[in-house]
């Protein structure tokens, strides 16, 4: 998705390029193919033909997409618990401006629970 986000629309061979630029061990084009294709059965991406190929575009916004699939882990991975998955993303090593970012979500969070 991300490939997609950054230079909608995309073909194929373009995802797969961005995909293999941050990569050691590159992924088939086969596989970046498939990808898409699940994505867009999902409703994630739509494509329009272009020649022999297709471009691809997202439906759906990166903040929506990436809240979507962090609610799919907690459930998949933590049970549920948002707890859980926050102990295990902060349990490593923080700086001081992504603590006091954390505080303004919690505090934030805290004051739409009451």
């Amino acid at each position: 998705m991300k490939a997609v986000w950054d230079g909608e629309p995309v073909s194929v061979a373009e995802a797969l390029e961005a995909v293999n630029s941050a990569r050691e061990e590159p992924v088939a084009r086969n596989t970046v193919l498939v990808q898409m294709q699940r994505l867009e059965e999902k409703g994630w991406l739509s494509r329009e033909p272009v020649g022999r190929g297709y471009r691809y575009r997202p439906t759906v916004g990166r903040e929506e997409a990436q809240a979507e699939m962090a609610r799919d882990f907690e459930r998949a991975v933590f049970d549920g618990s948002t707890a859980s998955l926050v102990r295990c993303l902060v349990d490593g090593d923080l700086e001081p401006g992504e603590i006091e970012e954390l505080r303004k979500i919690v505090d934030a969070a805290e004051g739409r629970a009451k």
